[in-house]
């Protein structure tokens, strides 16, 4: 297919994926009640993924056919528009057939309850082709794997560890989010990998406030901030700051209402947020919590969000 025309070749393409939030309330919920966290990778899932539009394409090159014909896709390919929304949905429909209901703040976490024992619950987060599996209901959990590899490929790769470029690491009763294999390759990318560390994300003698259009800033100090990619920066500084280091969000929420005309404090702002990242990365691994998730402030949200049909 060269060219997918609305209407014709696709009529939706949304696709809802697990949110970040969703993530460590489902890593609260475990770390406070014990539940063993696995996780599955399906291989070429959208392959498996029926197609509901008449599709046409040219066969690869080394394939012959007679003149004049072409194939009609079954299955989505990697590429196309609707790829996306028809697997979750093919996953979604799979899933509802084993009992698992969607939560309703969030389409991607699913739950099973035992009927006869409410203690007993299996828990899925699905982010496209990765599938988080958190439960004490081990025979449930088990029954669930088994029959996703009679209808897909799926690798049950055991216990949690990373997940998507997060570091994920159980230490008795607490659960560490850690990104400091991605905090490194950020530093490297923009050179800050051997600057000095910060004891603090901003300074706080330094006003982030965004100056009037009229206020035009000096032409040197143009130039050097002309010299820094402070768009990148912060996007890169986001990542984390909304994932496992809330000890810089406010500062890059502060920057990020400067990206449409940066001057020098904020590119100075944005220097100091990323030497604290240094600092923290740079630290020994056992003494690197980052983010840890131990505390019962989400059974509240699990109990209110639970219920769905």
């Amino acid at each position: 297919v060269v060219v997918q025309q609305a209407g014709i070749h696709f009529k939706a393409t949304f696709a809802p994926v697990a949110s970040l939030t969703s993530l460590r309330v489902l890593l609260d919920i475990a770390a406070n009640l014990g539940l063993s966290l696995r996780q599955l990778d399906f291989t070429c899932a959208y392959l498996h993924a029926d197609l509901h539009e008449v599709l046409w394409v040219r066969p690869p090159p080394g394939i012959s056919v007679p003149p004049g014909h072409a194939w009609c896709l079954h299955k989505a390919l990697y590429g196309l528009r609707q790829a996306g929304r028809e697997w979750h949905q093919t996953l979604d429909s799979t899933i509802r057939e084993f009992g698992f209901r969607r939560c309703s703040a969030d389409p991607c976490l699913c739950t099973r309850v035992n009927p006869d024992d409410p203690k007993l619950i299996v828990i899925l987060l699905i982010y496209v082709d990765d599938v988080i599996l958190a439960t004490n209901w081990t025979s449930a959990a088990d029954e669930l794997v088994k029959n996703l590899l009679v209808k897909f490929n799926v690798k049950d790769l055991g216990a949690l560890s990373w997940f998507l470029g997060m570091h994920i690491v159980r230490d008795g009763s607490s659960i560490q989010i850690s990104q400091a294999q991605c905090i490194e390759t950020i530093l490297k990318r923009f050179n800050f990998w051997e600057c000095k560390p910060y004891a603090t994300p901003c300074d706080s003698t330094k006003r982030l406030t965004n100056l009037p259009a009229e206020c035009a800033p000096d032409p040197a100090e143009t130039a050097e901030v002309a010299k820094f990619p402070h768009r990148e920066v912060i996007g890169s500084l986001l990542c984390a700051a909304c994932v496992s280091r809330p000890d810089i969000a406010a500062t890059v929420g502060f920057l990020a209402r400067s990206m449409a005309d940066p001057r020098l404090v904020h590119v100075q702002a944005a220097s100091a947020a990323f030497a604290i990242y240094a600092v923290r990365t740079t630290c020994d691994s056992a003494t690197l919590p980052l983010l840890t998730l131990s505390t019962p402030t989400s059974m509240a949200i699990w109990q209110a969000t639970t219920p769905a049909t």
